[in-house]
């Protein structure tokens, strides 16, 4: 029997792909019985796992994982598995398979050339799941192992609706562009980042004492809303682009701030520009030799 967890509008498409993916099951498991036997650690579990991605890392990452009982499951999250571990073994993927897969993520997804690998990962995986499909005894005793735990990486998948899902699907590491710059939405794990491009301030020649003001900024901000707290750039992210500020607050505020991040993005660059000619007129009017 297969359970599912996660926002209904993405549950036909991890069925799908679980399905099309059960005939390499058996194979898979033969792969991990052909490691386990010599080389891979009994300390823990292991999965020969299917990674897809769009090649330029704006479309949310997806995985299929297989045990070494050939039991399958599938999930999307908002950080890819080789993000977070690294992979033991290369195996090969059959390219009918592939071409099917690339086929299913590309009409979900709305996007073209995704990049497919196949390794072997061991537990624990520390992901963060959107929503989860498959075998349902597998993905049970992974929820059971978080109860006792008390972690969340797979139940995280319960408080996601499909309103929060459409939001990270649509926004998923985009830029949005306003007048005087451009602020990143960047779900990772379970926050959701954003950064700030280095704003136009055609008044202010450098970009240290922009930096500088915007940490000033970032700390009077945290303070007052409750909702935000400082961040950081993940390890070997790179965003293209310098930026002046970041701010994170939890994934499933995703709904409720998307619609103002412009705003947002204007007020920051506006109470920068009143500091700095706020400072000059000061000095201007109150400072003699």
């Amino acid at each position: 029997m297969n359970f599912f967890s996660g926002p209904q509008c993405t549950r036909d498409f991890l069925k799908k792909i679980t399905d099309i993916y059960e005939k390499d099951g058996g194979k898979d498991s033969e792969v991990l019985k052909k490691y386990n036997s010599a080389k891979l650690s009994e300390r823990f579990d292991h999965f020969v796992v299917v990674n897809i991605k769009n090649e330029n890392n704006n479309s949310l990452p997806v995985s299929i994982f297989t045990d070494s009982d050939g039991r399958i499951f599938s999930g999307i999250a908002t950080v890819e598995l080789t993000n977070m571990a690294s992979s033991i073994y290369s195996v090969d993927l059959n390219d009918e398979t592939r071409q099917i897969l690339s086929k299913e993520y590309c009409d979900f997804f709305k996007i073209k050339n995704p990049i497919i690998t196949k390794s072997i990962f061991h537990t624990p995986f520390k992901i963060f799941f959107l929503s989860v499909f498959g075998n349902e005894r597998l993905i049970k005793k992974e929820f059971l192992k978080e109860i006792l735990s008390g972690q969340n990486y797979f139940s995280f998948t319960k408080t996601i609706n499909d309103e929060i899902f459409s939001s990270i699907n649509k926004y998923y590491r985009k830029w949005l562009t306003t007048s005087r710059g451009n602020i990143m939405v960047f779900p990772y794990q379970e926050n959701l980042k954003l950064f700030f491009s280095i704003p136009d301030l055609p008044n202010l020649d450098g970009r240290s004492i922009i930096i500088e003001l915007s940490r000033l900024f970032s700390e009077k901000f945290i303070n007052k809303v409750a909702l935000f707290e400082s961040s950081s750039l993940p390890p070997n992210i790179k965003l293209g682009v310098p930026v002046s500020m970041a701010v994170e607050t939890s994934l499933l505020n995703i709904d409720k701030i998307i619609y103002k991040l412009k705003d947002f993005y204007l007020f920051y660059v506006d109470t920068l520009e009143k500091t700095i000619d706020y400072l000059d007129d000061y000095i201007k009017r109150n400072f003699e030799l």
